[in-house]
């Protein structure tokens, strides 16, 4: 999906963001991509290594954070008064 109509063009404009989605698929995330215009990418992961790699790359060129969160399998809940 990354790589199809509008979103190919907003990751040309953002080249870094590109590179770093693929190293993150290349060094073993399932799923890899990014928000809307950007800047954020995330990954799909198990790897605390994966997390490690990407947080040394971002310390040695653009700087950046890394977050670790977890998926809520559940749907919002909308409570009735």
């Amino acid at each position: 999906m990354q790589t199809l109509g509008f979103k190919r063009r907003e990751l040309e404009l953002q080249p870094f963001c590109a590179e770093l989605i693929d190293f993150m698929r290349e060094n073993g995330a399932i799923g890899a991509g990014m928000s809307s215009f950007g800047p954020t990418v995330y990954a799909i992961t198990d790897d605390k290594q994966l997390q490690t790699a990407v947080r040394c790359r971002l310390d040695e060129s653009i700087s950046g954070e890394v977050y670790e969160v977890r998926a809520r399998n559940s749907g919002a809940y909308i409570g009735v008064r």
